[in-house]
């Protein structure tokens, strides 16, 4: 079992500076109790309606990692064969993604439950319910990376589901109302890797009202 800091008791404010978009990590397993943590931590974020519209699927597999990236790169290169992208360009973007899934440890796919979704039977509400399901899933899934970070985990979050969210759900056999949105890496960082420089705060982003 790869070893890491232990960084029991770091406050929040050190866990957010230090979650990073990790692209490569150590070799070795993470422990399933850790991933159980890691991901419960998500069930704590807000949620509309007192409810709970998030579903998450932990792989560790490497079979199935890899079988997941695989399908996943090839609805990707379709569409890049659509784009008119240069078949150099295709196989660089979709092997660089295959890599980062099946090189990870263990990955979490971060899935909306359209049945937790309330029916308004309005054009504009019912797209405001889907859209509070989307920002409370993305507070889950920061909650999952910055719980990550305090254990000193890496990690990197990965849209490709939000894609092609059917291809997610076939090869995982999840639930039909599950809709796959997004995917974390979770590893060991790499030492060797190192994050591109995180540009300071603008300021100038703010507003501030006395």
């Amino acid at each position: 079992m790869t070893s890491r800091p232990n960084s029991s008791g770091r406050p929040v404010a050190d866990a957010i500076l230090q979650r990073r978009s990790i692209r490569r990590y150590l070799p070795g397993e993470v422990e399933t109790e850790a991933l159980f943590r890691i991901t419960s931590a998500g069930l704590a974020a807000p949620a509309p309606h007192h409810s709970r519209p998030w579903r998450f699927a932990i792989i560790t597999s490497e079979a199935v990692r890899t079988t997941l990236a695989e399908s996943m790169a090839a609805e990707w290169r379709e569409e890049l064969v659509r784009e008119g992208a240069s078949t150099s360009r295709i196989s660089d973007l979709t092997e660089k993604s295959v890599r980062r899934i099946t090189e990870a440890p263990a990955i979490v796919v971060g899935c909306i439950d359209t049945a937790e979704i309330r029916a308004r039977n309005d054009n504009d509400l019912d797209q405001q319910e889907w859209t509070m399901a989307h920002f409370s899933l993305g507070a889950a899934m920061q909650n999952l990376m910055l719980t990550a970070a305090e254990e000193g985990f890496g990690t990197c979050w990965i849209a490709s589901p939000l894609y092609c969210p059917q291809v997610v759900r076939e090869v995982l056999e999840l639930p039909g109302t599950w809709l796959p949105q997004a995917l974390l890496t979770i590893g060991i960082p790499d030492p060797e890797y190192v994050p591109p420089t995180r540009e300071a705060a603008d300021t100038g982003g703010f507003v501030l009202f006395r």
